[in-house]
């Protein structure tokens, strides 16, 4: 996986070349603890929920500022309604 990483990120008439490489990177670190019997730690909570009391705190200091750039709603949709 390091090794297809490293070769489709140099390829440079591969358009797709960032993400590709990115994803190989990302499997090999989820794969890696498993082969080289390395304990890892557990990540309480689903990232749902932490999205989801995030999401409550920025329309909360939406509504407080009283300002909601039109680049917000683009970026982000209507988050602070």
């Amino acid at each position: 996986m390091y090794l297809g990483a490293l070769q489709v990120i140099v390829d440079k008439s591969n358009p797709d070349r960032l993400p590709q490489s990115a994803q190989s990177l990302r499997e090999l670190m989820e794969k890696l603890p498993i082969y080289l019997n390395v304990p890892t730690t557990a990540h309480p909570g689903e990232l749902g929920q932490k999205v989801a009391v995030l999401q409550g705190s920025f329309a909360a200091l939406c509504r407080t500022i009283g300002l909601v750039p039109w680049v917000y709603q683009q970026m982000f949709g209507n988050v602070c309604g």
